[in-house]
């Protein structure tokens, strides 16, 4: 990290801290207990929701505050759906190249899961932390995917099922795209433990405006308005954007006449989206649904096949909904 390496590091966020009132009737304490009451119903995310998708927040913390904190990885063969399957394009590097970086992405973030995938491409290291047990909805239609034929295994969530980096075990609330004691991991869990180095500064409820360059077009720094609607700009030989697909395409087309790094002309375009589809049914058996609150169970058993040229692959997931009966 670039803090770690004692260089100095301005990070900009659009959105204010995250209100400490919403932990008011519970604590990010890391505990091994059982939970406390509450009704988690009166728990609320506080956060400006963007109208293009309702989990991109601004606040520090970004979306990360209320994702589904699901973590599948890629496998082998989507690097290479050109050449393999004759649509897309085959990318520049493959599945090694990656595993060893999706290693280390899983320790950072705490991701809980068993490896019982038979479809996953090889790992050079287990999960940091051993998989949920599954729900009792998971394991009924785990019954049910077994007479046709279909194969169910753990899904990996960046969740806590011990504690884990100072940060408490899950004891499932059911409120999970707002965790509210720090199991589900957050951005904003580490940008305060950032806070207390000194080469490390944040500016929240700045919204960066433009990136700065030099005649060569390299970066130098940002320019910014403040919460009063004031204009800085503070300068960088160094600068990174990580503010998710739409807000960085939208940063480097106000930057320069046609986008900045736009040679391509593609800057902005092709943006796709994950279609999903639902399928509702009733069960007699009495479950307890949202016991969790989050997915404990899926397959890849689709995502790669014969016939991905035509048929785009997928991941089958089990939500529950406790509706009226």
């Amino acid at each position: 990290m670039l803090v770690e390496a004692g260089l100095n590091v301005a990070m900009f966020e659009a959105g204010a801290p995250p209100d400490e009132d919403r932990f008011s009737v519970m604590d990010r304490t890391p505990s091994d207990g059982p939970a406390w009451e509450f009704d988690p119903w009166d728990f609320e995310l506080h956060g400006d929701d963007l109208g293009l998708n309702t989990f991109s927040l601004r606040r520090v913390g970004g979306s990360s505050l209320a994702w589904g904190a699901v973590t599948p990885r890629f496998v082998a063969s989507d690097f290479h759906l050109r050449s393999r399957y004759g649509v897309g394009t085959d990318w520049p590097i493959g599945y090694d190249d990656l595993e060893p970086y999706y290693v280390k992405s899983e320790r950072f973030i705490g991701v809980a899961a068993d490896d019982d995938n038979p479809f996953s491409s090889p790992r050079s290291a287990p999960f940091p932390m051993p998989a949920y047990p599954w729900s009792e909805t998971d394991r009924l239609v785990e019954t049910a995917a077994g007479k046709l034929g279909i194969t169910l295994h753990s899904t990996p969530n960046a969740r806590n099922t011990e504690t884990y980096d100072g940060r408490s075990k899950c004891l499932d609330y059911g409120v999970c795209r707002a965790c509210p004691i720090g199991a589900m991991f957050s951005s904003d869990q580490t940008i305060e433990r950032l806070k207390q180095r000194e080469n490390f500064t944040l500016f929240a409820e700045a919204e960066v405006s433009e990136v700065l360059t030099d005649e060569h077009e390299r970066p130098r720094g940002v320019r910014y308005y403040d919460s009063q609607g004031g204009t800085h700009e503070i300068h960088a030989p160094r600068v990174v954007l990580a503010a998710q697909a739409i807000e960085n395409v939208r940063l480097l087309l106000l930057s320069q006449a046609g986008g900045l790094a736009n040679r391509s002309g593609v800057l902005g375009k092709y943006l796709t989206e994950h279609v999903k589809f639902y399928l509702t049914g009733r069960v007699d058996q009495k479950l307890s649904p949202y016991a969790r609150g989050y997915e404990t169970a899926t397959t890849m058993q689709f995502h790669d096949h014969e016939r991905r040229g035509e048929f785009a692959g997928s991941r089958l997931l089990i939500r529950e909904n406790a509706g009226p009966t």
